[in-house]
């Protein structure tokens, strides 16, 4: 999985930098400060080093869809109870 790079943002009403890591939010100091810039240097760079970017064809590995994961079990379903005579399984109900 890629790396999404935080951006590097101001919070208006106190003017601080901050970047939102996993979730959570780490003030830089005064907002375009040189001091805030290379805090959230360092921040990305500790970031890049702990989950790094994949190398070309790691990334591309098969990812399942919803559709992907729960239509097979669905459709089984349907199947079984399209025995019994109540569905036609050669058609998508409507809330599939």
């Amino acid at each position: 999985m890629s790396v999404h790079v935080p951006k590097y943002r101001l919070h208006r009403s106190i003017g601080q930098a901050l970047i939102e890591i996993h979730g959570h939010r780490i003030y830089l100091g005064k907002y375009n400060s040189p001091e805030s810039r290379e805090k959230y240097r360092q921040h990305i760079a500790r970031l890049m080093a702990s989950d790094p970017i994949p190398v070309s064809g790691e990334d591309s590995a098969k990812r399942l869809t919803i559709n992907e994961l729960c239509l097979p079990k669905r459709w089984d379903n349907l199947r079984s109870s399209s025995m019994d005579g109540r569905r036609d399984s050669s058609q998508c109900p409507r809330n599939c």
